[in-house]
């Protein structure tokens, strides 16, 4: 969904808005730091959004739990997750 906002400066500014994204966010930018640096969930990351924010593929959510669990981390997920396929 595209839309144009105005800026105090009368400027357009071009504001693209995602639904059913999934994010990763951090305590601090020292952890993004480190998850970024772990491979197998460096690849599922499509983008760094901010320094503690972590923009993730589309379809890659289950993998990237599992991945924070292995590495000791207890990810709270926000929000519908769709069930998996059995």
């Amino acid at each position: 969904m595209a839309s144009d906002l105005r800026s105090m400066s009368g400027a357009r500014i071009p504001v693209k808005l995602h639904r059913r994204v999934c994010l990763i966010q951090t305590e601090d930018a020292i952890l993004t730091e480190e998850l970024l640096a772990r491979k197998k969930l460096a690849q599922d990351v499509a983008g760094r959004l901010t320094d503690r924010v972590l923009l993730v593929r589309p379809g890659r959510v289950d993998g990237v739990v599992d991945e924070l669990q292995k590495m000791g981390h207890t990810p709270q997920v926000v929000g519908v997750r769709p069930a998996s396929p059995a």
